[in-house]
Order: C-alpha cells, then sequence, then structure tokens
C-alpha cells in the first residue's frame, strides 16, 4: 500500500514506491495523484511524503474504514468493479462496493444483491464454500460457464473443484453470460471469517494477458486488509 509505505518513510520517489509495493508505475501515479487531491500527502519535486499518520483500526467503525479504502484502492489498481460480501443468514450479499469512474460497463450486481450458492459455482460461492460456510450439496447439480456454455456439475466434481483451492483465493477462467468474471478471496479477522473481497471484471479481448496480475492485487489487499484488522 503507496500509503503505508510513505508512512514508514520520509520522502520517497515513484521508483522506491513501485519497488516497496510491487505495483505498475502508471497504476501508482494514479493513486498518488487522488492521494493528493484529498491532501494525504505532499509532492517535492519528484519525491512524495505523507501528510498523515496512519493508525492501527480495531474497532468496527474502524473496520469499516479498512473496506472502503480497500474497495477505493483495488478499484484504482485494476480499474474493475470491487465487491465486498457478508455471509448473513445464509445468504451472501453484497454490503459494499466501488465502481470505476466514467465505466462504460455498470456491473449489475449492486449493495444488498444476494448471490444464489445453489446454482453457479463461480468464484464467490466456491470460496464461501471452501471457508466453510456452506457445504456442497448433494441434492443439488451446480453449474459453470465454460466458453459462454453452462455446463452442469455433478456434487463430487463441485468438491473436488473446492479442495484444489489455495489460500482461500482463487478466479474465474471463463465469463458468465452477461461478460463478467469474479476473482475472489475471503478475509480473516482473528481468524476468524469476515468476509469475502472480489474483483468483477467485464470481459476484453486481452483480459487474460492481466488475470494474474489482479489475482496478485486481490491477494496483496487481503493480506494488507488483516494487517490492519
Amino acid at each position: 500500500m503507496a500509503l503505508k509505505a510513505l508512512n514508514n518513510r520520509a520522502l520517497l520517489s515513484l521508483e522506491d514506491l513501485a519497488c516497496l509495493t510491487r505495483a505498475p508505475k502508471a497504476t501508482l501515479l494514479r493513486v498518488l495523484d487522488t492521494f493528493q487531491r484529498f491532501n494525504l500527502i505532499e509532492r517535492k519535486q519528484k519525491l512524495y511524503k505523507s501528510t498523515v499518520l496512519l493508525q492501527p483500526l480495531n474497532s468496527e467503525n474502524s473496520f469499516q474504514q479498512v473496506i472502503r479504502s480497500t474497495l477505493f484502492n483495488l478499484c484504482l489498481q485494476t480499474g474493475c468493479t470491487c465487491e465486498w460480501y457478508i455471509y448473513n443468514d445464509n445468504k451472501l450479499i453484497i454490503s459494499d462496493r466501488e465502481e470505476p469512474e466514467n465505466s462504460e460497463i455498470s456491473i449489475k450486481a449492486k449493495i444488498g444483491f444476494i448471490r444464489r450458492t445453489d446454482r453457479e459455482l463461480e468464484a464467490v460461492v466456491r470460496i464461501a464454500c471452501a471457508a466453510g460456510l456452506f457445504r456442497i450439496s448433494p441434492q443439488i447439480h451446480y453449474e459453470i460457464i465454460k466458453e459462454g456454455r453452462r455446463i452442469p456439475v455433478a456434487p463430487a466434481c463441485a468438491k473436488r473443484q473446492i479442495k484444489k483451492i489455495k489460500n482461500l483465493a482463487t478466479y474465474d477462467r471463463s465469463f458468465n453470460n452477461n461478460g463478467i468474471r469474479r476473482y475472489a478471496a475471503a478475509v480473516k479477522k482473528n481468524h476468524v471469517f469476515s468476509g469475502i473481497l472480489a474483483i468483477a471484471e467485464h470481459y476484453t479481448p486481452d483480459a487474460d494477458q492481466f488475470s494474474s496480475q489482479k489475482f496478485d492485487l486481490l491477494q496483496k489487499a487481503v493480506s494488507q486488509m488483516q494487517q490492519l484488522i
């Protein structure tokens, strides 16, 4: 996180920040410009300096601030809509989200959207299952999307897919019928499940070239969240 790096050092150049955060320079420039607009940092010649002091956050209100900040930064870094899911009353619900400014394509799933767990075995549902929120039902035949087609998945096959998930993070290889695919990862607070952070990416011809990079950014965002909470 650029702001955290600046908090730990007196003055840093763009090159320094790129090395510390491992983020692309173009992305960092957009993030730094945003920080400057909100008076969070100052720029002197080619060096950046933080004007605020970051403090560890522990209260529930502070946790919400961490979620907001994470969604905002991840949205800037990826150029995609980012979502925060909670699990309540046996339902996966979007409780917060961040959408890129001037986005030509709007993601249909808004705050309050309930994601079904008994149909499409997409990334968010797979993570919820891997985190132990619910089990694959032997009575349900799930579906995966492959090359725009819905393909039935038997419960035994669905369980094998869940077992392959590492570090409670995964992403969809194919886009759904709305031209969207998701990257998802579980977030834990004091080793207890807190929610799912997700990136909703719309189809572009070169999307697969950047899938690994976006997956890495998601996992780094989760790691930073868990350090703050």
